[in-house]
């Protein structure tokens, strides 16, 4: 018998790769799986499963909603991943931490080698970290394009020689107050 799938809600989920550790699932309808959290620990022996991990049209509008836990735990919790492709959210249960993989997504997640790291997607403080590193990042390539490499690493070397200092804030009013008003004392 067939397991209600947490996007179709149909009872369209049936077990695949039994040999594999934990449960495996695959809805019939919209080509997800179900991983319990046993099969998602050790997804290096159902690697099999990405093979038929083909997404299908409905993919991004299933992926604006949530479904239930398969194993009637309730409602997954959602987390968003950011990939090159487009961004998605994986589902997970909080009671016992199966994961619901929208077709496509496991195989964008084994290509980006995180699989084994699915727990940060799901820690606030790591996505923020991440968030605010990929946003430094890119405001660094900004100004080295902007005002090219010498003067970046001036920069850089201002910011390491004044991180520490207590006083720190008076040279960022200063550099504020004469970068403001530059071309008024001239």
């Amino acid at each position: 018998m067939a397991t209600a799938c947490p996007k179709c809600r149909a009872p369209s989920l049936v077990r695949v790769h039994p040999e594999a550790p934990g449960t495996v699932l695959r809805c019939e309808r919209c080509h997800g799986h179900w991983l319990s959290a046993e099969a998602v620990k050790g997804f290096g022996e159902v690697v099999d499963v990405r093979l038929t991990d083909r997404p299908v049209e409905s993919t991004r509008e299933k992926d604006r909603q949530t479904g239930l836990c398969p194993e009637g735990h309730g409602i997954l919790r959602r987390a968003r991943v950011e990939a090159r492709d487009g961004d998605f959210h994986l589902e997970r249960c909080q009671a016992c931490r199966g994961v619901f993989f929208d077709a496509g997504e496991l195989t964008t997640l084994a290509t980006m080698h995180v699989l084994g790291q699915l727990d940060r997607y799901f820690d606030p403080d790591a996505t923020r970290e991440e968030r605010r590193a990929r946003v430094r990042e890119h405001l660094d390539a900004d100004v080295k394009a902007t005002f090219g490499e010498a003067v970046f690493l001036e920069l850089e070397d201002l910011v390491s020689r004044l991180d520490d200092h207590p006083k720190r804030s008076m040279a960022l009013a200063w550099l504020t107050d004469r970068l403001t008003n530059a071309g008024e004392d001239e």
